[in-house]
């Protein structure tokens, strides 16, 4: 996970010209990293990338994505409980109006520029995602005209999942914006408790192994990540190799970094859309996105910097909203300004990025804490991300399922840092105190923005801390140990072809080093669309997609 972020940020954008019947958006809106990326690292030059064996083996047709799972991510489950199809990433087809979504997260992508900006793990940081956005609400005006495109916006959901260690100020924030912006909506999902809810609690939630990634080489399969030679658990995570998407419909790999399907995968299920395919994905230059898109990118950041070398390269934020921005001009174009802006106004944005920029942060190879300090760096990445969001509803963005940072410390990757392989603290304090500023970030956004920006939190730390200490209560045998991978907790390297597997996927919390499995993810987009006011805060998701 250190450049493929546990919880990363993730815009999805699902649209459709008309909300039918079963659809609760027009589309959705995605910006973040590997959490919901659906394909846009296919598209860049980067090392960070889920298009290969052991990626999508869970996923409908066996084969990778570009997803950082085994199968479907959180991206394709919100798809599906909004009854759209997954936001497509934006990457795959930048000529695409995106009528019904579309995706710019990065994988490794943060908060900050500066996160995974190494030579060899460039991302697709936050402004950079903000700038997408920006294309494809131009498009949108364009196709649909001014005011259909930005009602379209205004209706759409735009999900945010970046940044970690920061969820108490991160939900903050979103109040200052909700009271500045005024119209400006959004559910803030406490990924951190719900994960935790997970790892503690894994037979509860079907799984058995909370500690070890699926797929990897190493100690918890979170040394090497899942790449062609990585080790598999026979219940896996996946992205483009083996034996990511070995449980995805048709066992193979599709890019998703787990073992099927990923968050996008089973959002869309749930709002009766497709799976947003990724922005990148060459079939879908052309394409007007009228259902959504993904511009997700695995190892994307916040900021630019994160994981933004040659090498390396995931779709940070800035340039995932900078393909939304593509495709805002593309449903412009198609449907006119007026039409567009309505679209977008009904679309879901979904943003689950910032955990790469965290990892960045305390990672041994960055030198990042020796100019800042925590709180510095968690005051940039929420700035950052503040901004972005505001081009996104500057764009016609209206709805946003704002996805907070996980419990980082308790991945395998980050066991393997304690001789007993108990949680990393100083993960978990980092995302703990991101996720409060994070809120009240949203705060702020919300007064300023009034009307025009609504969203829901998700408070996915909490919920993950009870799974992990409450594991049988949902299914799970497993809280440690990655299901593939090579070494300690099969974290000691990446889920690759060669790794090892485990063959009870459904039992473990984890699929690889860093990324869930698509048992957890199900579950933790089942949570979201189930109200429950424990982790789903500012407005529950099922009410933020009637407006």
């Amino acid at each position: 996970m250190a450049i493929s972020s546990f919880l990363s940020f993730f815009f999805l954008l699902i649209c459709c010209f008309k909300i039918c019947q079963g659809q609760l958006v027009p589309a959705a809106y995605m910006f973040g990293d590997s959490l919901i990326d659906v394909g846009n690292n296919n598209h860049i030059a980067t090392i960070i990338k889920a298009n290969f064996p052991y990626n999508g083996r869970d996923f409908p047709g066996g084969q990778p994505t570009g997803r950082f799972c085994n199968g479907k991510n959180t991206a394709d489950f919100i798809a599906e409980k909004l009854g759209i199809p997954t936001p497509p990433p934006y990457l795959s087809d930048k000529n695409n109006q995106f009528l019904k979504g579309v995706s710019f997260a990065s994988g490794g992508a943060g908060i900050f520029r500066t996160t995974n900006g190494a030579l060899i793990s460039f991302a697709l940081h936050m402004s950079q995602q903000v700038q997408f956005f920006s294309v494809v609400q131009q498009r949108l005006v364009k196709q649909l005209g001014a005011d259909a495109g930005m009602k379209q916006l205004s209706k759409s959901l735009f999900v945010v999942v970046i940044g970690n260690k920061y969820n108490q100020q991160l939900q903050t924030m979103l109040k200052g914006l909700k009271a500045e912006l005024k119209d400006i909506n959004y559910s803030f999902i406490d990924t951190y408790a719900l994960l935790l809810d997970i790892v503690q609690n894994p037979a509860i939630h079907g799984f058995t192994e909370v500690k070890s990634a699926c797929c990897g080489l190493g100690r918890l399969k979170a040394t090497v990540p899942c790449t062609p030679v990585a080790l598999v658990c026979p219940n896996r995570n996946k992205a483009n190799f083996l034996f990511n998407g070995i449980d995805f419909p048709g066992g193979k790999p599709t890019g998703r970094f787990n073992n099927g399907k990923n968050a996008a995968d089973f959002i869309a299920e749930n709002v009766g859309l497709p799976t947003p395919p990724p922005y990148l994905s060459d079939s879908n230059k052309n394409n007007v996105f009228l259902q959504g898109v993904s511009f997700a990118s695995g190892g994307a950041g916040i900021l630019n910097s994160t994981n933004d070398h040659p090498y390396n390269g995931t779709i940070y934020l800035s340039k995932q909203v900078g393909y939304f921005y593509e495709v805002q001009q593309r449903l412009i174009k198609k449907m006119g300004e007026s039409a567009a802006k309505e679209h977008l106004t009904n679309s879901l944005f979904a943003i689950v990025i910032g955990s790469n920029d965290l990892f960045n942060y305390f990672s041994s190879k960055s030198k990042i804490h020796l100019t800042k300090s925590p709180q510095e760096y968690i005051d940039l990445m929420l700035s950052t991300l503040s901004n972005q969001l505001m081009q996104i509803q500057g764009l016609g963005g209206r709805k946003y399922l704002i996805v907070g940072i996980g419990p980082l410390g308790c991945t395998p990757s980050q066991r393997l840092r304690n001789s007993s392989e108990n949680c990393y603290d100083e993960a978990n304090n980092l995302a703990t105190i991101y996720n409060k500023a994070l809120q009240s970030m949203l705060l702020k956004l919300k007064s300023n923005l009034k009307e025009h920006f609504n969203y829901s939190y998700f408070n996915i730390y909490d919920f993950l801390i009870d799974l992990i200490q409450n594991p049988t209560t949902y299914g799970f045998l497993e809280v440690k140990s990655a299901c593939c991978g090579i070494g300690r907790l099969y974290a000691e390297g990446p889920c690759i072809p060669i790794s090892t597997y485990c063959p009870n996927r459904s039992d473990h919390i984890f699929w690889d080093e860093v990324h869930p499995t698509e048992a957890t993810t199900k579950i933790l987009v089942n949570t979201l669309f189930n109200n429950t006011k424990q982790y789903v805060t500012s407005m529950n998701l099922v009410n933020l997609l009637a407006l």
